[in-house]
């Protein structure tokens, strides 16, 4: 039997039973429903995190980084075009306290905050000048180390870290080089 040019099998319905042909298809045609229904309940949705103490309006904010504990963040906030400081604020009395500028950002562009995996140590881009003084070139990555509620001076990565051109938001790992804690990768 040929209809308009295709080739059309004609099937009984016990042929279909015996293949096993409509158990299978029902299958899949309820795998599929259950999996579209749970898929329509259970959709992560995008929240604003802390409306009107962290994330304010008109100010724009990005890069946050969460503590192991969850009780202290990080993130970037820019101050003005091409200018920008990292916020700390940290999660008491059961809500999010205003952000405050970390102590050791402010004076310098810095940006794009990364906690080590256990805490200790934070990395971020900074225009700031050279552990020598010489003038930046450009965005380096530089790290501090946590010394019990403050944290330490920050000093730049070493080289091939740093090198030519910008170097921008740190990717952690939790098995990473001993030396720097970290890999980088081009975003």
């Amino acid at each position: 039997m040929r209809a308009a040019g295709f080739a059309v099998m004609r099937m009984t319905d016990d042929h279909c039973v015996q293949a096993g042909l409509v158990p299978r298809a029902a299958l899949l045609w309820g795998l599929l429903f259950l999996a579209q229904a749970v898929a329509a309940t259970d959709r992560p949705r995008a929240e604003v995190f802390a409306p009107g103490v962290i994330s304010l309006p008109g100010r724009v904010e990005f890069c946050l980084a969460m503590a192991p504990n969850e009780k202290e963040v990080f993130f970037t906030v820019r101050k003005a075009p091409g200018q920008w400081q990292i916020h700390r604020a940290q999660f008491r009395e059961k809500a999010w306290q205003a952000s405050t500028v970390a102590p050791f950002s402010g004076t310098f562009s810095d940006s794009e905050p990364s906690l080590s995996p256990d805490g200790q140590r934070l990395f971020f881009s900074s225009n700031r000048p050279g552990a020598d003084g010489t003038a930046a070139a450009g965005f380096d990555l530089w790290v501090v180390e946590r010394l019990g509620d403050g944290w330490s001076a920050p000093r730049p990565l070493p080289a091939p870290v740093n090198g030519p051109g910008d170097q921008w938001r740190a990717s952690l790992l939790s098995q990473a080089d001993p030396t720097t804690g970290l890999g980088t990768r081009l975003e």
